[in-house]
C-alpha cells in the first residue's frame, strides 16, 4: 500500500464506523442511562449489585446448565399438557405433589411459569434446567431487604450489602437454583417481606440512640389502613399457599404481633393482628375445604390429608428407619441452618454464639414497651431476648416437624440445599436484627461491625466449595450427570441425535420437545410426532399419566 495514499486501510475505516455508531447510541440513550448511573453512584448501590452479580454468575455456573429434579420432570409434563385446562393443571396434587397434598397452589402456579421458561429456552436453542422463578424471587426479597436496611435501619450501603452477601453465599441459596419446586423460595420471600412490613408498623418510637434515617410512617388515614390490611392479608395468604413452612412462620409472626399488642402498642398492632389472623383462618379454610373442593371439581378426586398430620406413628417410623431421635436430629438441622449462614463455625461454637446473642439481647432494656393491666403499667425490659428466643425456638420446631414427615431433609447434601431456604431467610432476619441492635445501642462501632460481617462472608466463601461438593457428589449426583447429558441432546434437536437414557419420562420428554422444536422452526420430519408431553391412553388419560410417573420413578 502506498504510504502517501489518502485512502485509509479497511480496518481503520471499520473502527471509525463502529466508534461513530457507539457515539450516536450514547447520545441517544444518555437521557435514559444518566439517571440510572447517577442513582447507582450517588446512593452507592454498586457494591450490592456487584456482589449480587457475582452470586448470580457463580450460582448459575455451579451446574453449567442446571439440573432437573425427578419431581420437576414429572410435573412439567402436567404443566405443558395442551389438552388439560389451567384449573386441571394447578389443582392436581397427584401429579404436582406425588399425592402428598399440602395446599400450595401458588407454588404450582410459579412452577407452571418455570415450565414455560424451560420450554422457551429449548425452542430458542438454549436449553437450561434452571428455575427462573427462584432467581427472580431471590432478587425481589434481596431488594426489599436492602431497601429496609437502608431506609428503616439506617445501615450504610456497605453494611447492607455485606449482610445480603452472607445470605447469597450460604449453601441453600447458592446451590438451589436448579429446576425443582418454588415452594421454599416463595415462602422465604414472603417471610422476608412480611418481617419488614410488620417492623414498619410495630417498631418502637424513634429515640436519640436510634440510627434510623427516617421515622416510621405507619398508615394513618382510613384508606391507607384499609390498604395495609389487604396487603397483610394477601401476603400472609401467599406465604401459606407457597408452602407449609410459610404458613408456620406466619403463625409465629402472628404470635409476635399478639405479644406486642399485649404490651400496649395497640394502635397498629391491632390492625396487623386482625389482618394476619384473618388470613391464617382463611388459609386453613382453603386448605381443608376450598382447595379439596376445587381438586374434586377439576380432577374428580379428593386429596389425601395424611401428609399434613403428625402422629405417634411418625415418631415410631423415624426411630425404626433412622435409628436416632428426631428431636436431636432436628436440633442438628437447626444448628446447621444457622451456622451455614453465620460463618460456618462448628456446632459447639455456633451454640456458644447463640448463647452470647441471647445474653446480649437480655442485657438490653426496652422501656418503651410495657404490659398494661388497667391502671397498672409494668415495663417489659427483655423484649429483644424474648423475640430472639421465639424465633430460634420456631426454627427448631419447624426443622423437627419437617424431618418427621420427610426424612431426606436430614441428609448432609439436603441440609445444604432447597428444603432449608425458609430457615436461611429467617437467619438473615436474625443477623440483620442483631446488627441493628449493636449499632443502635452503640455496642460496637460501624467499622468493627463491617469487619465482622466481612469475616463471616469470607468464611462462607471458604466453606462454599465443601458445601457444593456435598451437593454434587450426594444423592443428586446421578441426576446431575443425566441432566448434563440430556442437555447435550436438547441442544441438537435439529439433528435428532438422541442417545438413550433411563426412564420413560426422559425419552418421552425428548420426543415432545423435538416435535415442538421442529414445529416452532418449521422443520419437516417424517418421524411420528408426540402430540403431548404425556402420551396418554385415550380411555383413561389420568390413569395413564399417573401410571407413567409411577413406572418412571
Amino acid at each position: 500500500m502506498d504510504p502517501l495514499s489518502s485512502t485509509p486501510p479497511p480496518l481503520i475505516t471499520l473502527s471509525t464506523q463502529i466508534l461513530h455508531a457507539a457515539k450516536n447510541l450514547y447520545h441517544r440513550f444518555a437521557p435514559i442511562l444518566s439517571p440510572l448511573t447517577q442513582a447507582l453512584y450517588t446512593h452507592r448501590h454498586h457494591l450490592a449489585l456487584s456482589l449480587f452479580a457475582l452470586y448470580l454468575i457463580n450460582s448459575l455456573g455451579l451446574l453449567k446448565g442446571g439440573n432437573m429434579h425427578p419431581e420437576a420432570e414429572a410435573f412439567i409434563y402436567n404443566y405443558l399438557e395442551p389438552s388439560r385446562s389451567f384449573g386441571e393443571k394447578i389443582f392436581d396434587s397427584i401429579l404436582n405433589d406425588w399425592g402428598f397434598y399440602q395446599s400450595r397452589e401458588l407454588c404450582y402456579l410459579t412452577e407452571w411459569l418455570d415450565a414455560y421458561f424451560v420450554k422457551a429456552g429449548i425452542l430458542l436453542g438454549v436449553p437450561f434446567f434452571y428455575s427462573v422463578v427462584f432467581y427472580l424471587l431471590i432478587a425481589l426479597a434481596s431488594y426489599v431487604h436492602y431497601r429496609g436496611c437502608r431506609t428503616h435501619l439506617g445501615f450504610s450501603p456497605t453494611t447492607a450489602a455485606l449482610i445480603l452477601a452472607i445470605f447469597w453465599f450460604s449453601p441453600s441459596i447458592f446451590a438451589s437454583g436448579y429446576l425443582f419446586r418454588t415452594a421454599k423460595v416463595g415462602a422465604a420471600a414472603c417471610i422476608i417481606i412480611m418481617a419488614w412490613w410488620l417492623y414498619t408498623l410495630l417498631r418502637e418510637p424513634k429515640t436519640s440512640a436510634s440510627s434510623d434515617l427516617s421515622p416510621s410512617q405507619p398508615p394513618t388515614s382510613p384508606a391507607r389502613r384499609a390498604l395495609t390490611a389487604v396487603g397483610l392479608f394477601a401476603l400472609t395468604l401467599a406465604a401459606s399457599l407457597f408452602d407449609r413452612q410459610g404458613f408456620f412462620m406466619m403463625i409465629i409472626f402472628w404470635g409476635i404481633v399478639a405479644i406486642v399488642l399485649i404490651l400496649g402498642n395497640q394502635r397498629h398492632s391491632l390492625l396487623a393482628f386482625l389482618s394476619v389472623g384473618t388470613a391464617l383462618a382463611f388459609a386453613a379454610f382453603w386448605n381443608k375445604i376450598l382447595s379439596p373442593a376445587l381438586i374434586l371439581y377439576f380432577n374428580g378426586y379428593l386429596p389425601n390429608m395424611e401428609w399434613q398430620r403428625i402422629t405417634e406413628a411418625d415418631l415410631t417410623r423415624y426411630a425404626r428407619e433412622i435409628g436416632t431421635s428426631p428431636y436431636f436430629d432436628g436440633f442438628t438441622i437447626f444448628i446447621d441452618t444457622l451456622r451455614f449462614v453465620l460463618g460456618n463455625f462448628g456446632t459447639a461454637q455456633t451454640i456458644i454464639i447463640i448463647l452470647i446473642l441471647l445474653t446480649y439481647t437480655y442485657t438490653l432494656h426496652t422501656p418503651s414497651f410495657a404490659l398494661r393491666l388497667g391502671a397498672l403499667t409494668i415495663p417489659v425490659r427483655r423484649f429483644h431476648c424474648l423475640l430472639l428466643g421465639i424465633i430460634l425456638l420456631a426454627l427448631y420446631v419447624m426443622a423437627t416437624l419437617m424431618l418427621l414427615k420427610h426424612h431426606p431433609v436430614g441428609w448432609q447434601d439436603m441440609r445444604r440445599s432447597y428444603y432449608h431456604i425458609p430457615g436461611t431467610a429467617v437467619t438473615l432476619l436474625i443477623l440483620t436484627y442483631i446488627v441493628h441492635l449493636v449499632l443502635q445501642h452503640q455496642t460496637l462501632k460501624k467499622t468493627t461491625v463491617q469487619i465482622i460481617l466481612s469475616a463471616l462472608l469470607l468464611f462462607n466463601l471458604i466453606e462454599l466449595p465443601i458445601h457444593t461438593r456435598f451437593y454434587l457428589t450426594g444423592h443428586s449426583a446421578p441426576r446431575i450427570k443425566e441432566s448434563k447429558d440430556f442437555l447435550v441432546n436438547l441442544r441438537n434437536l435439529d439433528e435428532d441425535v438422541y442417545g438413550p437414557t433411563t426412564g420413560f419420562l426422559r425419552s418421552n420428554f425428548y420426543r415432545y420437545f423435538r416435535d415442538e422444536f421442529r414445529r416452532f422452526h418449521h422443520i419437516p420430519t417424517s418421524i411420528s410426532t408426540t402430540p403431548s408431553p404425556t402420551a396418554a391412553n385415550a380411555s383413561n388419560p389420568r390413569e395413564s399419566r399417573t401410571n407413567s410417573i409411577k413406572q418412571a420413578f
